[in-house]
């Protein structure tokens, strides 16, 4: 009967503290823990989506040198290779064996 007699500060109280913590409030904590898990869950799913893009292009390199009946230092080249063009194959530079591209 708090509703109906005209008192909405619970309504009032409820929506405030809903708005600051969707907006990410920089003066309360509950904002603050939102906007933390909005920037982990981005940063997760950039590293899921450059992972998934490493995966592809080392297992499509494992594949051509397949096709072309090559021997394991063909499919370090054509990864070497690869990074060299710009394609993301992931950390490079601690194998075994690193290809130096002139420029």
């Amino acid at each position: 009967m708090k509703l109906v007699a005209g008192s909405n500060q619970e309504w009032y109280n409820f929506e405030q503290s809903l708005t600051e913590h969707l907006s990410c409030h920089p003066t309360r904590s509950s904002g603050q823990s939102n906007l933390k898990a909005k920037q982990y869950v981005f940063g997760k799913r950039k590293r899921h989506t450059r992972c998934c893009e490493t995966n592809n292009n080392i297992i499509a390199a494992a594949i051509s040198t397949c096709k072309m009946k090559a021997s394991a230092s063909s499919y370090e080249n054509l990864v070497g290779l690869m990074s060299f063009c710009g394609a993301n194959v992931g950390d490079s530079g601690h194998g075994r064996f690193v290809i130096w591209f002139p420029c």
